[in-house]
């Protein structure tokens, strides 16, 4: 994906504890668009070969390294798309075996 004031995506677990993915979506034409609004640029709707065929075995990756928890957020909120992706997301991590433990999982466990 080319979007020229966007820092390309990089796969490094940091530190042993924790790894996060912050997905913004990747609505290019409003990226660089001075005075768009946050809603114009991250309204992105995943598709499902997006998240099986690219997010899902860099999520993958980076937790088969020496990390403590993998997180995977998504800031594509307008209409709803971030917890329907994230659903989907999760399903995929399941077939793929991965533990997956969602935020509702993790608030029902503190």
């Amino acid at each position: 994906m080319d979007i020229r004031y966007s820092v390309p995506p990089i796969d490094l677990v940091t530190t042993p504890d924790t790894s996060v993915f912050r997905l913004h979506g990747r609505k290019k034409e409003m990226w660089d668009v001075r005075g768009a609004t946050v809603q114009e640029r991250f309204d992105y709707d995943y598709s499902g070969e997006e998240l099986s065929g690219e997010i899902a075995p860099r999520v993958q990756h980076v937790a088969s390294e020496p990390v403590k928890e993998v997180h995977v957020m998504f800031n594509t909120v307008h209409h709803g798309y971030g917890p329907a992706d994230a659903a989907n997301l999760i399903e995929i991590l399941k077939q793929m075996e991965l533990p997956v433990v969602t935020a509702e999982e993790a608030a029902r466990v503190v």
